[in-house]
């Protein structure tokens, strides 16, 4: 295979509906031109490509994951392998310097050849959302899942990022897919991330207001919020929950999730309000006594050097 300099975007879906094919065939459109755009199509159980996006489309079969050769946490494709898809993808495709990936219910409120064309100049080997340490979100729930083969230690600190978003190195796959096969194994949310900076490779926030963001991107793309548990839930234009059916107002940001043929259940500002209160209320009460615990710490160790 000749290599093929430069970057690729791709897809990910599972679906082709009208609705979903809109969303599909606007990316590739928008994307990087004929060769370097993609839809990574995952035909289990039983679903094909639309006659229209079928040309566009790269297919896989999630069902065979055990198959593949990676550390796996459990035998289905969600949770947690979603990022799996690209490693394959890149072993049939590795002549490119970056690969950007994209989950089917992200929406971006302008175009996307312009919001991949705005970090041409960032070279860091993994470029993406709410990056975070352990110590910002220790509650999170797949933190537990992470596990490294037992002749190997995790020497930095752990780090989640939510991945629908995101571009990587050649460097950073040619990484993520040797430590997979290695036995490395945990939800592709901390994985990735981890592996990626465990291997001394770079990481950088594509915007919000994360540790990891560059001061120039402090605001921009999106907003996503942070609390103990690590939930991305009720606030921020990129969460976990609740979906929503169309993308925001404001432009040049990213929205998820976006479930454009979907029934979403609406909720309530007021309920949504409240939820994020609540949430802010228990991340203030975790920070307060994690302040005292570290203050305390800091008297014992003067004690110990004033005695």
């Amino acid at each position: 295979m000749q290599p093929a300099p430069g970057t690729v975007a791709v897809m990910l879906t599972h679906r082709s509906t009208s609705a979903t094919d809109r969303v599909a065939l606007r990316f590739v459109a928008e994307g990087l031109g004929a060769g370097r755009t993609a839809v990574l199509f995952d035909q289990a159980p039983g679903n094909a490509p639309s006659p229209g996006l079928a040309p566009f489309a790269w297919t896989f079969d999630s069902r065979q994951l055990a198959s593949w050769g990676y550390g796996t946490i459990g035998d289905t494709f969600i949770p947690g392998h979603v990022q799996f898809s690209l490693l394959r993808y890149f072993e049939q495709h590795p002549g490119f310097d970056w690969y950007w990936f994209v989950e089917d219910d992200v929406a971006y409120t302008g175009r996307w050849d312009d919001f991949f064309n705005a970090f041409k100049r960032d070279e860091s080997d993994l470029l993406t959302c709410h990056i975070r340490p352990y110590a910002s979100e220790p509650d999170w729930y797949w933190w537990r899942t992470l596990q490294a083969p037992s002749d190997c230690t995790v020497v930095s600190e752990p780090l989640r990022a939510l991945l629908v978003v995101a571009r990587y190195s050649r460097k950073a796959l040619e990484t993520l897919s040797r430590y997979c096969r290695a036995g490395w194994r945990g939800h592709s949310e901390v994985l990735s991330p981890t592996v990626i900076d465990h291997a001394g490779l770079t990481i950088s926030d594509i915007g919000g207001d994360g540790p990891f963001t560059p001061h120039g991107r402090k605001g921009k793309y999106y907003s996503s919020y942070s609390d103990v548990a690590g939930s991305l839930k009720h606030i921020g234009s990129l969460r976990y929950r609740p979906a929503q059916t169309s993308a925001g107002i404001r432009p040049r940001r990213l929205y998820h999730p976006v479930k454009v043929d979907q029934h979403v259940e609406k909720l309530g500002i007021g309920t949504r309000v409240e939820a994020a209160v609540r949430s802010y209320r228990q991340h203030l009460e975790w920070r307060g006594k994690k302040g005292r615990a570290q203050a305390e710490i800091h008297v014992q160790n003067d004690k110990q050097r004033g005695g």
